[in-house]
């Protein structure tokens, strides 16, 4: 591995800057002493993600770095526009923090999935570099029924959590004016 000017070791060659703790610190203020916004998303899991995803994890993030460092630097008892705010702030950080992430994730869901079994995929091999996916092999019709309804709950799911995450971005983005110090 390949260290960087403060001795730390640089995990992937793919980052332009090291990762070390120095070098993290380091890069956050410029060169003139003053304080770069950089915005580390704590529970964005690595790899690829979509813009919506990652919309959604910033802005989330933003919040979350606000209510723990700066927001205390506000008077919000002030009046009642700022005493609001206040409330929408609180339950949203604790929707993002606390509820949000106990989630059922559907696909691994016990109550949708209890006494189901997913039929075993098989690949035909078509010619040298290609592979079909077989179709699936149910044991009986109340098999697939059973597979396809379940795969259903879980599509429904899955747009539930997608409208609420929009609903609660919309919440924030209508308190956005209100995150300065």
């Amino acid at each position: 591995m390949k260290s960087c000017i403060n001795g730390g070791e640089r995990k992937t060659m793919k980052k332009k800057h090291c990762t070390c703790k120095k070098c993290r610190v380091r890069d956050k203020f410029n060169k003139f002493g003053v304080k770069n916004f950089v915005l580390e998303i704590d529970n964005l899991h690595p790899g690829y993600q979509d813009v919506s995803t990652i919309i959604l994890y910033a802005s989330f993030q933003s919040l979350v770095d606000y209510v723990e460092e700066e927001m205390k630097l506000i008077e919000w008892s002030w009046n009642k526009e700022h005493s609001d705010c206040k409330k929408e702030m609180d339950l949203l950080y604790h929707w993002w923090k606390k509820i949000r992430p106990n989630r059922k994730e559907p696909y691994i869901d016990k109550s949708i999935w209890k006494g189901i079994k997913l039929p075993k995929h098989t690949f035909t091999k078509k010619d040298k570099d290609t592979w079909i996916l077989d179709p699936p092999k149910y044991k009986n019709k109340e098999h697939q029924k059973a597979v396809k309804n379940a795969w259903e709950q879980c599509r429904r799911r899955e747009e539930e959590y997608a409208k609420e995450d929009e609903k609660m971005l919309q919440r924030l983005l209508k308190i956005k004016r209100m995150l300065w110090s």
